[in-house]
């Protein structure tokens, strides 16, 4: 087994010599952020050094630990530094990302400095794709595609102009939605699941295998700052992304491939559950999943997971969580992490009160809405342990990255007599 060579952590040097007299009047943690920022830039520490950690920040520049933190965070939100929880602090890989997360990033931007967003949609049309964007799309001149033209704005003023076109099978509404309520970049973020690989991992490095087999799971090799890892997701689009049988094969077979030959997993989490049904219960759906809590749990390799929208039940746990092993579990906001979806639960847990209210169907939805704004958000489960942090889509990347970094020197160790009895 081969390990790569790991850089040693960027050690502060005495404070004395990082904060200069002309700098006392300046914000303390922005003494801090500029340190950092400064040593980054002149190249004393490069992509994937570790910082020294907040206690010696404390220590060096005579601080509170909230102010470290301030400065560490304001960096992690300009992509200088990603931030890995228990570990610590580390460089930044300095690789661009797509440029449908840019343009979300560019509204999160403008919101934070505390200027006002808008972005005017000039027109939203289907047009016929000339060369260039017929080979972009990989589609043939003129097919039909959607095309967008957006104006964003920073305090009135026009500081992007987006124009964007758009593969008509992948998001097949996209010409019937109302983009005065969301711009055309975060409708795609949101209503195309597969895309959220390839906005994370690097360009054109996905390789997907047995694409056309159990499509409602997803599974290929890709590249993480120029890391293999293998990829395991769901499609939303097929069987809204529930497990079945052939699904639960698939993904077994490769998590075990990649920890035969020590590639790191990253998971993405997005199902509703095991697909239910007579055949698939009598054809065994409970082994058969069992087959991926085997796999997982017995894997060695680093096991990054993250929960980008539904996460219910068993089918939650057999992906990868905590409970399996996983080594840094992530979720964005959008996460929903419990036993059933809203209405589901509020049947049950509310069967009596639904049924004597005056009006049992808004009784319903009324008791479904509070379960969702009790349960099924990303934040019960931080509480719980079940998810290391909650993160933003567009950090995706830079975390994976970081955790991978944090965790290439991995240690295992092995028991004396190791033998598994797979579910068959």
């Amino acid at each position: 087994m081969i390990h790569p060579t790991v850089r040693r952590p960027a050690h502060a040097p005495h404070a004395a010599h990082s904060a200069p007299a002309s700098a006392q009047a300046m914000a303390l943690y922005q003494q801090v952020k500029d340190y950092i920022a400064r040593r980054i830039q002149e190249g004393l520490w490069r992509a994937g050094d570790r910082l020294p950690s907040e206690n010696d920040l404390v220590t060096q520049f005579g601080v509170s630990r909230m102010t470290v933190n301030r400065a560490l965070r304001e960096l992690v939100e300009q992509g200088r530094i990603v931030r890995v929880a228990g570990v610590g602090s580390f460089v930044a890989e300095d690789k661009p990302q797509s440029t449908l997360l840019q343009i979300a990033n560019l509204a999160t931007e403008i919101r934070q400095r505390g200027h006002d967003y808008r972005c005017d949609v000039l027109s939203v049309e289907r047009i016929s794709a000339n060369l260039e964007v017929a080979a972009a799309l990989d589609l043939r001149t003129g097919e039909s595609v959607f095309h967008s033209l957006c104006i964003h704005r920073e305090n009135g003023l026009p500081v992007q102009l987006e124009d964007r076109h758009v593969n008509p099978s992948q998001v097949p509404q996209f010409t019937q939605q109302d983009f005065l309520q969301q711009q055309p970049s975060e409708y795609l973020v949101r209503n195309v699941p597969f895309d959220q690989i390839e906005h994370v991992v690097d360009a054109h490095s996905f390789l997907e295998v047995q694409e056309r087999f159990a499509r409602n799971a997803i599974v290929g090799l890709a590249r993480l700052a120029g890391q293999p890892v293998g990829i395991v997701a769901q499609e939303p689009e097929m069987l809204a992304g529930a497990l079945d049988i052939d699904a639960s094969d698939k993904i077994t077979r490769f998590v075990r491939f990649c920890d035969a030959f020590n590639i790191p997993l990253v998971t993405f989490v997005d199902t509703p559950g095991f697909l239910p049904g007579v055949d698939q219960e009598y054809h065994g759906i409970i082994r058969h999943g069992a087959k991926i809590v085997y796999a997982y749990s017995t894997a060695t390799v680093p096991k990054l997971s993250i929960v980008t929208r539904k996460a219910y039940g068993g089918a939650y746990v057999v992906m990868s969580s905590k409970q399996l092993g996983a080594d840094v579990t992530f979720a964005w906001p959008s996460a929903e992490i419990a036993v059933m979806g809203g209405e589901g639960a509020a049947a049950i847990l509310y069967r009596k009160e639904i049924a004597t209210a005056p009006d049992p169907k808004v009784a319903r939805a009324r008791y479904a809405e509070e379960y969702r704004e009790r349960y099924l958000n990303p934040y019960t489960a931080a509480e719980g342990g079940f998810i290391d942090e909650v993160i933003e889509p567009r950090e995706t990347r830079a975390r994976l990255i970081g955790a991978l970094i944090a965790l290439r020197q991995k240690a295992i160790v092995p028991l004396a007599r190791r033998h598994g009895n797979m579910p068959a």
